[in-house]
């Protein structure tokens, strides 16, 4: 049911990159039911993953804040964060310890994805947030 389900979507960009030998789709549902899973992806709460991860992705006013995945051994790890728009254009990068990450849309990205990598090769990527112009 869930596979017949899927299938019949729109707008719903699930995906592996080449050379990730293990990823996972992280779907933030409210319930474990098949009914709340589809919802969450209908709506786009999901992101790939090889085992790093996204805390929160949040908009507000056109501020994009990500919430990296954060306890006390990650915290002290290196990541490097990238955001992407239209056409893979970088849009902004930063790297750290970091646990947050904003960045101000500037209204023509079309969309905007959020890459996440962890030292160690693991690495998060997010659904694309569509921009309003």
């Amino acid at each position: 049911m869930l596979y017949k389900s899927l299938h019949q979507l729109d707008n719903i960009w699930i995906y592996v990159l080449p050379g990730l030998y293990s990823a996972w789709n992280m779907i933030l549902a409210t319930e474990n039911t098949c009914e709340s899973i589809l919802d969450a992806i209908k709506n786009g709460s999901f992101y790939v993953s090889s085992g790093y991860g996204f805390d929160s992705i949040e908009t507000n006013e056109g501020t994009i804040t990500v919430n990296l995945r954060s306890n006390t051994l990650l915290d002290n790890m290196y990541k490097y964060i990238s955001f992407f728009g239209k056409d893979g254009h970088v849009l902004y990068e930063t790297s750290g310890r970091l646990t947050q990450v904003k960045y101000e849309c500037k209204g023509d990205e079309g969309y905007v994805r959020v890459a996440a990598y962890l030292e160690g090769g693991y690495a998060a990527f997010s659904q694309p947030l569509f921009i309003e112009a």
